[in-house]
């Protein structure tokens, strides 16, 4: 996106070595572009593994362009004396590497951190892992499903759900995003530190340390014996679909009351306070879903909304992408990956006064190499 009205992205001028694959790394080095870097992806011979994953339209992926649009992409062979030189020239001009390889792989490529910082002083290194480079799990190969399960994360889903025998099957990536948005803030912070220190940094950000945040309730609940359940939100049905509902505080409950002309649950003692309303959460639920039965799931949100009651529909990504709120909001930007435009997700943060958001093109394998590495190539 470009905007001529606003100032240029708040990282203009940074420069980046982005070494990352898959998912974690290359959605910091997105988002890095997306707030002005220029973000030089460095990609193994052949192309990086995304290229090929699916979903393919005309032979390009759409996996690969909403995790690169607005990188330059350039092929070196890190195992080659030529590609490590190139390499080593690039960072002497650079501001941050990004990488996300199992900890001490470029360390033994010669291409580490304590060799890097000895050409630039200044580097700002951030390494993404499964487990970090140090304790008994560092060398633990790791991908965002492993970290889930690894971390608890998958089990108390699996708790909270109390439907199967087994953990329950699904394709979600939050460690990997998690990671990608913790390594992009320190990476801004460590930039901003450096204008006051003139030094570089090493940092380290791991999947599971972000899953663990993402469980801090959990990790507080494993400390505490208590005979207190955990609030665990549930759909409550309608009709014909189901809804969200959260009466957490005490005008939301309020509101709810009003909605649903339950005018007796604003003094029931078991949901008029925050802690009790805790604690007997499913019973208030059993009584909202009997009301909400009689009403379809547009009705019923209406109705909750209109009293002031937080509450939504459950929506397929079909149905978000179709979302006349999200297009509102600029949640949805068209890129062109050079055959044909296609909406990508937009990063969430939106700045007044600064050009923030993805760059309009996803480059081809190799497209920068005479751009970026000159005469040298």
């Amino acid at each position: 996106m470009s905007d001529p009205k606003k100032r240029p992205g708040p990282l203009d001028g940074v420069r980046v070595l982005d070494f990352s694959m898959f998912l974690a790394g290359p959605y910091a080095g997105r988002l890095l572009a997306d707030h002005g870097a220029e973000v030089i992806k460095i990609e193994p011979p052949g192309g990086e593994t995304i290229r090929s994953a699916h979903p393919m339209v005309d032979g390009k992926s759409r996996y690969f362009a909403q995790l690169n649009a607005g990188k330059k992409c350039i092929i070196l062979d890190l195992k080659s004396e030529e590609g490590k030189a190139a390499v080593r020239n690039l960072v002497a001009d650079c501001d941050v590497v990004l990488e996300n390889f199992r900890p001490g792989v470029l360390d033994r490529l010669g291409l580490g951190y304590d060799l890097l910082s000895e050409i630039n002083s200044k580097i700002i290194y951030c390494a993404i892992s499964g487990y970090g480079p140090i304790g008994p799990n560092s060398n633990r190969p790791a991908f965002a499903p492993i970290v889930h399960a690894h971390a608890g994360y998958d089990m108390t889903i699996f708790e909270y759900a109390n439907v199967s025998d087994r953990p329950i099957s699904n394709r979600s990536t939050a460690g990997d995003i998690l990671a990608s948005a913790h390594a992009f803030g320190a990476i801004s912070a460590a930039l901003y530190g450096r204008e006051n220190s003139g030094s570089g940094e090493r940092i380290d950000v791991t999947l599971e340390g972000g899953m663990h945040n993402l469980l801090y309730y959990e990790v507080q609940q494993a400390q505490v014996e208590s005979d207190i359940p955990p609030l665990v939100y549930s759909p409550v049905r309608t009709k014909d679909g189901f809804l969200m509902v959260v009466p957490v505080s005490d005008p939301n409950l309020r509101a709810m009351a009003k909605a649903t002309g339950r005018s007796e649950w604003v003094e029931d003692p078991r949901y008029n306070s925050v802690g009790e309303r805790w604690k007997y959460w499913n019973d208030l639920m059993g009584e909202l879903e009997e009301w909400a039965l009689g009403y379809t799931a547009e009705e019923a949100e209406r109705m909750l909304l209109d009293a002031g009651c937080p509450a939504t529909r459950y929506q397929s990504v079909t149905d978000v992408v179709k979302d006349e709120g999200l297009k509102a909001t600029g949640g949805l930007v068209e890129i062109n990956d050079g055959n044909e435009k296609f909406l990508i997700v937009n990063n969430p943060m939106r700045y007044r006064n600064s050009d923030v958001g993805p760059k309009l093109f996803v480059d081809g394998i190799d497209q920068r190499k005479d751009e970026i590495l000159g005469g040298n190539s």
